[in-house]
């Protein structure tokens, strides 16, 4: 009875703070819509947007707010009631044995590297700052840690791999929201030293809900220009979503602040 009266009342702690932060989100948007002015390729780019440019920044606002509410409430002892608000569509869609599960860098990396922990749902590779979100499930993204992604992929797991890092060298050459650049391959060609497909996943907010689509199973050969080319692929959806939704992508501030030479090591 007490673990469930602890739960409503984070629930209702968490739903107060979605709420308070929708307001708050009007006076942030209203300053970042002013300073918008200064940085003119991104001031384009967020004009051009369904609704114009006030409306993106208001619905990237909500959602920044949003997520710092999500992460306090980890951290403050909430998580069930944050977890509960995590949806996953398509999982029907998902093949039998292991896959690599494709995502962006997306506002809620934190929020979900916790729930797949808790439901088993994927192993993370990622950089060394996600170990305490994702737990035992956390995979380095070092050649160790990429042997032990592939082993687990062969025994049937799945493992989530973002797919919209930008590198120096390596990887293959994209094009991006209008801008050239080189996007590693590392989801890609992770799937082809496993044998397995990968599926992209989209995630969306709304109401208080994080939702994750997921997409059919990909695959692709070993040749190089196949790999490059389901690489591209797998952008060009991450790019559609984000010009759809700009608020959907955490890189796309630090993107467009790069310059035409786009860095790697964007925050997630």
């Amino acid at each position: 009875m007490r673990a469930r009266s602890r739960f409503a009342v984070a629930n209702i702690l968490l739903a107060a703070g979605l709420v308070s932060g929708r307001a708050l989100a009007v006076l942030t948007s209203t300053i970042a819509w002013i300073t918008l002015h200064r940085r003119r390729s991104l001031w384009r780019w967020f004009a051009t947007r369904p609704g114009g440019a006030f409306e993106t920044l208001h619905r990237i606002a909500v959602t920044q707010i949003a997520r710092q509410v999500f992460k306090a409430g980890i951290l403050l002892g909430a998580e069930a009631a944050v977890l509960r608000r995590v949806r996953c569509r398509g999982i029907d869609r998902l093949p039998a044995g292991g896959c690599v599960i494709a995502v962006s860098h997306t506002p809620w990396g934190r929020v979900l590297a916790r729930w797949s922990l808790a439901c088993g749902f994927a192993l993370v590779l990622g950089h060394p700052r996600w170990a305490w979100w994702a737990g035992s499930s956390h995979l380095s993204a070092s050649v160790a840690g990429i042997r032990r992604a592939v082993i687990a992929l062969r025994r049937g797991r799945r493992v989530a791999v973002v797919v919209d890092d930008f590198v120096q060298r390596g990887g293959c050459a994209a094009e991006f929201l209008g801008r050239s650049t080189r996007v590693s391959k590392r989801g890609v060609c992770l799937a082809v030293l496993a044998g397995v497909p990968i599926v992209a996943a989209t995630v969306r907010y709304a109401r208080g809900r994080i939702v994750v689509h997921l997409d059919a199973p990909r695959r692709t050969g070993a040749a190089r220009q196949e790999r490059d080319a389901l690489s591209r692929m797998l952008l060009r959806d991450v790019e559609r979503e984000v010009t759809r939704r700009p608020e959907a992508w955490q890189d796309l501030f630090e993107f467009f602040g790069n310059g035409d030479q786009v860095q790697p090591g964007l925050s997630s």
